[in-house]
């Protein structure tokens, strides 16, 4: 069979292949979208920052209140600082701008009181020492204060240590300007704070000057604690209600209290401010533990410890001042509702006898304090008002636990001593 040998037919190709160059950019495909855009600048006349703010309070740098106070938030810590600085040199220029906004101007700045970063801190709280607080009277503020004081607290409870230390620097501002209304209505939530933060010495064991700040800020705030609970002085025409009335009546007008006024510790509770002073007791002699050892340190005594000391024992002396003050008021007449004068005082004696061991272990151990190196006059002086504090503090106790329960003759003599020169060398 022959076998036919036919070929296939060729047909035409579809398209013709282009061969590039190797190295060579292709040509852009013909149905390609033109994303090019185009853009003129259009120059209006008059368009200037100066002449929309004409009339406005401005700053040196032509920046109003409003958009400073938006930069308080700007994520950028140097706009942040360089706006508070803004401000302060805006109310400089213009200081009605202050009294018209402080509210607004309050609650944008009260959040910086624990900002991240040391420097707006810092320069927040010159900026409410220089310019803010001295020009706000304390019966304009109202309100505010409970707004500062809540970001306060809420510095007091941050993880980062430098930012609850630095909040107790804003607490020693406010109480400075604004005593009559801080002092007694934060009072429980105020002590609570120093407890907790005297409590967690790790954050002191380097650096005692951090430890200085904290009791010299406790030492501040319990001073004008006591001096806001003194009863003042009755005038010349009362003078009989306080021997007693003569007739079968009883007056029935309160006896004059201080600015503050008993009526509101009544309302914080009697019990409640005595348990958070006695809080402070134990925290304070754990510190005098950590500070004691610095007396025996070489070549010298180290005075930095010792100004701790000496702030510890004026922190024990007035919180035992206060607690007393607190007992102190008749119960029957204007506190109403709380413990009796008697049950408050047996109370109290139970507790400074349950803390009586602490406190000799403590403080009367190695009394009267010295050195056996050769000291400074300056850091024996030091010595002399260690002493002297221990034995006014001792001298308070007395009023629950009695002197049997005490080493009286060791404070004795040494007033004795100290009253014939013999002071210790």
């Amino acid at each position: 069979m022959v076998r036919s040998n036919h070929k296939a037919k060729r047909t035409g190709a579809d398209f013709k292949k282009i061969k590039h160059k190797v190295g060579r950019r292709l040509p852009p495909p013909k149905n390609a979208t033109k994303i090019e855009i185009k853009s003129k600048a259009i120059i209006l006349p008059e368009q200037s920052l100066t002449v929309e703010k004409e009339g406005l309070a401005v700053n040196r740098k032509q920046q109003t209140l409003k958009e400073l106070l938006m930069q308080t938030t700007h994520h950028n810590t140097s706009v942040r600082k360089d706006a508070l600085s803004g401000i302060k040199d805006l109310f400089i220029r213009h200081p009605k701008e202050l009294k018209l906004h402080k509210l607004a101007i309050i609650e944008k700045l009260s959040p910086r009181i624990s900002d991240a970063d040391k420097g707006v801190r810092e320069t927040l709280f010159l900026l409410l020492k220089s310019s803010i607080f001295p020009c706000l009277e304390e019966a304009t503020m109202g309100p505010l204060i409970s707004i500062i004081m809540a970001h306060i607290f809420n510095a007091m409870t941050q993880l980062a240590f430098d930012i609850r230390l630095m909040a107790f620097k804003f607490l020693d501002l406010v109480v400075q300007h604004y005593q009559s209304t801080v002092v007694l209505n934060y009072v429980d939530k105020v002590l609570r704070h120093f407890a907790d933060l005297l409590g967690k010495t790790s954050g002191f064991t380097q650096d005692k000057g951090k430890l200085m700040d904290i009791l010299t800020s406790l030492v501040h705030y319990l001073s004008c604690l006591q001096s806001s609970t003194q009863l003042t002085n009755l005038a010349p025409d009362q003078e009989k209600d306080k021997l007693g009335t003569l007739h079968g009546y009883k007056s029935s007008l309160p006896k004059k209290l201080s600015a503050i006024g008993i009526e509101n510790i009544a309302d914080n509770g009697i019990s409640v401010l005595v348990e958070c002073l006695q809080a402070l007791v134990p925290v304070l002699l754990e510190g005098w533990a950590e500070c004691a050892p610095s007396m025996c340190s070489v070549p010298s005594p180290d005075s930095a410890c010792l100004e701790c000391m000496v702030c510890i024992l004026q922190g024990l002396n007035l919180v035992f001042k206060c607690v007393r003050k607190m007992e102190a008021y008749d119960s029957s007449e204007l506190l109403a509702g709380t413990a009796s004068l008697i049950q408050n005082k047996v109370a109290m004696g139970k507790w400074v006898k349950a803390m009586l061991p602490f406190l000799i272990h403590r403080l009367l151990t190695l009394f009267p304090l010295s050195s056996s190196l050769q000291c400074s006059q300056k850091v024996e002086e030091r010595f002399v008002t260690l002493n002297t504090g221990i034995c006014e503090i001792t001298l308070e106790i007395t009023n629950w636990a009695g002197i049997n329960c005490l080493p009286i003759e060791r404070i004795l003599e040494f007033m004795e001593n100290s009253l014939e020169g013999q002071i210790i060398h």
